[in-house]
């Protein structure tokens, strides 16, 4: 028998930033990494345009301490949350310490400021 297909949900940019902080908020304080809940949390990243392609392994800007990632403009906010997101995927769980520092909310919300809670341009010059 067929079932009726469920329409997309269509969130706006201020619910996707909703979704993403609450996200980071409730893992920050789980007891242990979840690798389910890191890929689903993948996905929300970049609905919002926080990963953007640029050679996040030859940038040698050191990881801000959480409390100075309020401070960063946009671009260098947007190259950590990158570099962070990518070095997951080669090395699983690596991303759970910059959860539970504060590091990683940090700079998700010094992006919504910056954007006003838009999705983020593409602000990365590809200097390939």
């Amino acid at each position: 028998m067929n079932k009726p297909v469920k329409a997309r949900e269509v969130l706006t940019p201020e619910q996707r930033w909703e979704d993403l902080v609450a996200e980071l908020n409730e893992m920050a304080t789980a007891p242990w990494p979840n690798e389910v809940r890191v890929a689903y949390l993948m996905p929300r990243f970049g609905r919002l345009n926080l990963v953007q392609p640029f050679d996040w392994m030859s940038w040698p800007e050191p990881y801000p301490a959480s409390e100075q990632a309020r401070l960063l403009d946009l671009e260098t906010a947007i190259k950590h949350i990158t570099r962070i997101c990518r070095a997951e995927r080669f090395h699983e769980n690596s991303i759970w310490s910059h959860i539970r520092s504060g590091l990683l909310m940090g700079l998700c919300l010094v992006v919504r400021e910056h954007t006003r809670g838009e999705i983020a341009p593409n602000v990365i010059e590809n200097t390939n």
